[in-house]
C-alpha cells in the first residue's frame, strides 16, 4: 500500500511540474533532405527556441542524404511532414502520390555552375565543347538556363557528380555545380577561389528546399499544419536577423560540426531565404506553373501538371494575410 501510494505521488508531482502543452503535445516527424548543416538551421532555431513546443508540437528531425528515395519517402506514414526538391513533388503527383507544397524555404535554388576563377568561363554560352559535371537535382535548371541562350546539352561533354572538386582543381573538368551555398563555399575554403553562373540570371526561377505535407494531413489535420509552418517560418525569421545563433543552433545536431565551414554555408544561404521581394516561405502559382513546364520538358514527368495539383497556399495566406 505504502509503495502505491509513493507511486502515485510521485506520478501526481510528475504532472504538477510538467507544462500541459509537453503532456498533450503532438509528435511530428520532419524528413530534412539532407544531412543535419546550416542549410536548415530556422528550424533547429525553432526547435530550441521553443516555437515548436509553444505551439503544441513535439519535432523529431529526420536526416536524409543521396540514398533517400522520395517517390518511397512521400508514403511513409510516420514522417508526414518534409523537406523536398520543388520537381520530386511534381513527380510524386504524376504518379498519383498525395503530397503538396506548402511553403517554399528557398525562394531560388541556389544550385549553381562555376568555373575557376582563371578559366574565364564565366558564362552557359561558354559551356560549349566543355567537360560539365551536372549535379543529379540541377537537370531541370541546367535545361531552363541552356533553352535561354539557344543551347543544349548535347553541346558538352557531361560528367557524373562528386562533392570530391579534385579534377575541377586540377583542370580535368572546366565546369562544376552544385549548391551555391555549399560547394562554392567548399571551394573557396580550400582556396580556389570560382566564378559563379547562377540559373536565375537567365530568369529560371525554381523553388527549393520545398515543405511538403501529406494531403492526409493538409484534410484531417490543417490546424497541426498551420502551427507547424508559424513556428517553422518564425524559426527562419529569427535565424536570418540572428546569424550566430542559427550556426550555434546548427551545430548542436551535427556528429562533426565544422564550424568555419557552417557559417559561410548559412551566410549564403540567407539570400536565397530572405529576397526582400516576398515573405519568407511565399509561393507563387506562376512560378509552380513553370517548374510543372520544365519537369515535362526535361522528361522526368509525361503529362504537364497544373499548379494547383502540386502546391497550395492556404496556410501561407493564413499566416501572413489572416484577414483575406
Amino acid at each position: 500500500m505504502a509503495q502505491r501510494l509513493t507511486f502515485l505521488f510521485i506520478f501526481f508531482v510528475i504532472i504538477l511540474l510538467t507544462p500541459a502543452k509537453s503532456l498533450f503535445a503532438k509528435d511530428l516527424c520532419l524528413q530534412l533532405k539532407w544531412f543535419h548543416q546550416a542549410q536548415f538551421a530556422g528550424f533547429y532555431y525553432a526547435e530550441q527556441s521553443g516555437f515548436f513546443s509553444s505551439k503544441g508540437l513535439n519535432i523529431k528531425f529526420v536526416e536524409g542524404g543521396p540514398k533517400v528515395n522520395w517517390q518511397e519517402q512521400f508514403k511513409d506514414t510516420d514522417c508526414q511532414i518534409g523537406i523536398t526538391n520543388a520537381y520530386e513533388i511534381v513527380i510524386a503527383r504524376s504518379k498519383g502520390i498525395p503530397v503538396k507544397a506548402v511553403a517554399a524555404i528557398n525562394q531560388i535554388s541556389p544550385i549553381v555552375w562555376f568555373s575557376l576563377k582563371n578559366s574565364g568561363i564565366k558564362n552557359p554560352r561558354q559551356f560549349r565543347g566543355k567537360n560539365v559535371v551536372l549535379v543529379p537535382t540541377g537537370k531541370i535548371q541546367l535545361r531552363g538556363m541552356l533553352k535561354k541562350v539557344g543551347m543544349s546539352e548535347t553541346e558538352m561533354m557531361l560528367q557524373p557528380f562528386s562533392i570530391d572538386m579534385s579534377k575541377l582543381y586540377r583542370g580535368e573538368v572546366d565546369v562544376w555545380s552544385g549548391y551555391h551555398t555549399n560547394l562554392v563555399t567548399k571551394a573557396e575554403v580550400e582556396g580556389y577561389p570560382v566564378n559563379v553562373i547562377h540559373p536565375i540570371d537567365y530568369g529560371v526561377q525554381i523553388y527549393d528546399d520545398v515543405i511538403y505535407a501529406t494531403e492526409e494531413l493538409i484534410e484531417n489535420s490543417p490546424d497541426i499544419v498551420n502551427k507547424f509552418l508559424t513556428a517553422s517560418l518564425k524559426g527562419w525569421e529569427e535565424a536570418v536577423k540572428n546569424p550566430a545563433q542559427a550556426v550555434s543552433a546548427t551545430l548542436k545536431y551535427m556528429k562533426t560540426p565544422n564550424e568555419t565551414h557552417q557559417k559561410g554555408l548559412f551566410r549564403r544561404t540567407i539570400p536565397y531565404v530572405h529576397t526582400g521581394e516576398v515573405p519568407i516561405g511565399w509561393m507563387e502559382k506562376d512560378i509552380w506553373h513553370e517548374i510543372c513546364a520544365l519537369t515535362q520538358e526535361v522528361g522526368l514527368v509525361d503529362k504537364r501538371l497544373s499548379a494547383d495539383e502540386v502546391f497550395t497556399d492556404q496556410f501561407l495566406t493564413e499566416i501572413y494575410h489572416p484577414s483575406r
